[in-house]
């Protein structure tokens, strides 16, 4: 039994000092680039679709806003808020870095068949006070960063 010791010991310290990786999920940081917004619009309603990966924080809450997130079981999670009064409307810069933070999906769902890149979609509806106007998104617009690269901690 004695001799069997040094062996669990060297086990032990291997498990704990494992990191992982391809198991463990990774934190991306939500980031919108490209809008080519106009002078004065804001960001009045977003619709986010995500697939092969779930919600795992919003940084910045915006005061005044309704934020539904649906964060199924199936990795495809949905996002959508609404600004409840005109007034907290955004501007660009309150919403364009670190907008939502997702977890990529683990490295044993994608053996079983699930896409390994996560993927964003949606839409933004902006006005400018007179018009408003929708805009879709796509991977062209929306940036997704390892949270050690966030804008915003």
């Amino acid at each position: 039994m004695r001799s069997r010791l040094p062996i669990y010991l060297l086990a032990l310290v291997t498990l704990f000092a494992c990191d992982c990786g391809p198991l463990r999920a990774t934190t991306y940081c939500l980031s919108f680039k490209k809008l080519g917004l106009s002078p004065g619009e804001r960001l009045f309603k977003f619709d986010l679709h995500i697939t092969s990966g779930i919600v795992v924080g919003l940084p910045h809450v915006p005061l005044d806003w309704q934020i539904v997130i649906d964060n199924e079981a199936n990795w495809m999670p949905e996002v959508s808020g609404n600004a409840i009064h005109e007034t907290a409307d955004l501007e660009e810069r309150e919403f364009e870095t670190d907008f939502i933070r997702l977890d990529s999906i683990p490295h044993y769902l994608v053996k079983s068949g699930m896409p390994k890149n996560m993927a964003v979609t949606g839409s933004m509806e902006l006005s400018d006070g007179t018009a408003k106007r929708v805009l879709t998104l796509s991977d062209r617009n929306i940036a997704l960063a390892p949270r050690h690269g966030c804008g915003r901690n």
